[in-house]
């Protein structure tokens, strides 16, 4: 597995959502706005996502 990809996070209700990837992604990161990429110690993505209405966010991983 190479790593790259997409997560998309949908919202219905404003909030800070997180979530954790299952695999271990590939860096660069591009992501849209109000979003936080953080890496944990396995190598997995932590992502958080804030929301203030009914929304999506995408992060992109492997980016150039």
């Amino acid at each position: 597995m190479s790593g790259r990809g997409l997560v998309a996070l949908f919202s219905a209700t404003p909030g800070t959502y997180s979530y954790a990837t299952k695999g271990k992604p590939a860096r660069p990161v591009w992501h849209t706005e109000g979003v936080r990429v953080s890496w944990d110690a396995s190598g997995r993505a932590v992502i958080e996502a804030e929301f203030s209405s009914s929304s999506a966010a995408i992060v992109l991983f492997g980016a150039q």
